[in-house]
């Protein structure tokens, strides 16, 4: 464990970043679905949620992972991962920042979790 940075580091020095995060991406897939489907617990989405899961995806792994990646070809590893993992509030209101977080993440746990909602257990289809 910990590995990820230096090693994301090592390869965008011979690999463009966006490259890079596609072979990760293709790796994990690559690994992963054969694993979960010979378990029983490959989940396709229903179409309606689809939108949700592509935008989480995009978004949350592939954005950070590319922006990591392209941002490690000019700072060392240790230091992105402090950067990278550290609040960009330093120098704010402290505590208005986190009173806003607080919110957005409850609210986003509301949405997620109310019934009918997209996390909604029926809404998931195993194979």
């Amino acid at each position: 464990m910990g590995t990820n940075w230096p090693v994301t580091k090592m390869i965008v020095q011979d690999v463009p970043p966006l490259w890079a995060t596609a072979l990760r991406c293709m790796i994990a897939a690559a690994t992963l679905a054969p694993m979960l489907w010979a378990q029983g617990a490959f989940i396709v989405p229903k179409r309606g949620d689809l939108p949700v899961v592509f935008c989480t995806s995009i978004l949350h792994l592939v954005a950070f992972s590319a922006l990591i990646a392209a941002g490690l070809q000019f700072v060392p590893a240790g230091r992105a991962i402090v950067l990278g993992y550290t609040d960009a509030a330093v120098g704010r209101d402290r505590r208005r920042h986190v009173s806003v977080g607080a919110h957005h993440a409850a609210a986003r746990d509301r949405y997620r979790l109310r019934p009918g909602g997209p996390l909604r257990s029926s809404s998931i289809r195993r194979r």
